[in-house]
């Protein structure tokens, strides 16, 4: 290796490239139909597979992809473009000059990049926090494979701590294990994602890898490809490194064949889908509810900014409701309040599912929130006041109702406030345990309980009293809170 090379690689350690194959699988010459139930245009929670994986690596910080693609690379170049914004670099790779089949192809494709190099077949589905994993293992030299089953403890042995026939024995089970063309549990092997990790300067002329892939690679066997052949032989000679990737793990990997993986695709997204303002009702409560109105939200393409004003407008006609002061009118109102509870998660996520998140969503969603809340404050005084239950005075009403008004605008202005604190890097535990757990929607399901009791007044009362506490909260916070950096 020449000095120049070498003096490459001892920069370029981090994972700053992937490959993404279109139309064949990374393991096998098995075509994929582009335009097939289980390709890279199959939609799952609102945008394609393609889409999704550019825009995770995207977040995950990598800086530039190389797309494989054949004939499908005008389609798939019209999807990139109709979708959320993609800033990365793309470069566009005809399979008829470099077809996978070649070695030359992926030795070609690992030099160019500038530093370890994820590759991810047409199927591949994963999850940010595996990217994560692997940008964190840029300082192996080994292949990183991504496995969809359990190796039962094989990941946590290393071959150069043992000797002689238990190293032997270690190398084989290694290769039995990694097989990238079984399905789970097959043969006691675990399937291999279409999801590998090349090594900085890994097909460098003269390295380990280089040579196995010259070696092993042109080889023909049972359909396998160059990088199918190269993992077994690898993994035989202990230079492979594996990362299990479950469905109900934060990183987690797995291909869409058919249906039935995209919904549990679909599933394990939306067990990601959780914000930092989470309460005890929406976790049990509101976020059992709001995919199916997700899903209805992404078929109509609706944006998570017309979703938060939707979510807005159902709340001000449960404060109408409880303006009119009647039993039936405070319980319809108390339920349009929780659909708008319910309602109010769908933005976030679909938000989150689309990569659509943005500065000003987040605080349109926070403004339209106080808006509602202010408004149903205003709605139960008003309503109490003209219909007053028996040990009320009317002075008090108006004053409870007055106070929930003003603590709540003071709340909104200190939350506002901390949250910036937080987001600028000046943490305080006292200010995320008041964001995480007391600016919720929980209240929302109160309000329904006391509205079935025909209490709504008493409730009121209650809201005043807590209102007012978390706005001096707020406030002491603002003053006191001590941050540190970090």
């Amino acid at each position: 290796m020449s000095g120049s090379a070498v003096q490459r690689l001892t920069h370029t350690h981090a994972v700053t490239s992937a490959i993404l194959v279109t139309a064949r699988n990374v393991f096998t010459h098995t075509a994929v139909p582009v335009h097939g139930a289980a390709g890279p245009l199959t939609r799952i929670a609102g945008l394609t597979l393609f889409q999704r994986s550019l825009l995770t690596l995207q977040r995950c910080g990598l800086s530039q992809v190389f797309v494989l693609a054949g004939d499908e690379a005008e389609t798939l170049r019209a999807v990139v473009a109709d979708g959320p914004p993609v800033t990365l670099g793309i470069r566009w790779i005809p399979v008829r000059e470099f077809p996978p089949e070649d070695p030359r192809t992926w030795e070609t494709l690992a030099a160019d990049a500038t530093g370890a190099c994820v590759v991810v077949g047409p199927q591949a589905a994963f999850s940010r926090g595996l990217i994560e994993t692997l940008r964190g293992m840029g300082q192996v030299d080994d292949l990183v494979v991504v496995l969809r089953g359990k190796t039962d403890g094989l990941r946590k042995t290393s071959p150069h701590d043992r000797g002689g026939q238990r190293k032997h024995e270690y190398l084989v089970r290694l290769a039995e294990t990694v097989r990238p063309n079984v399905a789970p549990g097959q043969g006691g092997a675990c399937a291999a994602s279409e999801v590998v990790l090349i090594p900085a300067g890994g097909f460098v002329k003269g390295s380990p890898l280089a040579d196995l892939l010259l070696t092993r690679g042109r080889e023909d066997q049972a359909g396998e490809t160059p990088m199918a052949r190269l993992v077994e032989a690898a993994a035989a000679e202990g230079r492979v490194s594996v990362v299990e990737a479950h469905t109900d793990t934060p990183a987690w990997a797995c291909e869409v064949h058919d249906a039935g993986d995209a919904k549990q695709v679909e599933r394990a997204l939306y067990r990601s889908l959780k914000s930092n303002f989470e309460g005890v009702v929406d976790r049990y409560l509101n976020r059992r509810l709001s995919p199916w109105f997700t899903k209805l939200f992404l078929a109509l393409k609706l944006s998570p900014n017309a979703i938060t004003v939707l979510a807005t407008l159902i709340g001000l006609v449960a404060a109408g409701c409880f303006a009119m002061g009647s039993y039936t009118a405070g319980l319809i109102g108390a339920l349009l309040f929780q659909l708008s509870a319910v309602i109010d998660c769908c933005d976030g996520e679909v938000a989150r599912l689309t990569f659509a998140e943005s500065p000003f969503g987040a605080k349109l969603d926070l403004w339209l929130d106080n808006v509602v809340h202010v408004a149903i404050f205003a709605a139960l005084a008003y309503a109490a006041y003209q219909h007053l239950p028996p040990g009320l005075d009317s002075q008090i009403v108006l004053g409870a109702g007055a106070a929930a008004v003003f603590a709540n605008v003071v709340s909104f202005f200190g939350v506002t406030r901390l949250a910036s604190r937080q987001q600028a890097g000046a943490r305080s535990a006292w200010i995320d345990f008041l964001l995480k757990n007391v600016a919720t929607r929980d209240f929302s399901l109160v309000v329904l309980a006391f509205a079935v009791a025909g209490r709504l007044p008493w409730f009121l009362m209650l809201a005043a009293a807590g209102s007012v506490v978390f706005a001096l909260s707020t406030l002491v916070l603002l003053v006191f809170a001590r941050p540190t950096r970090g």
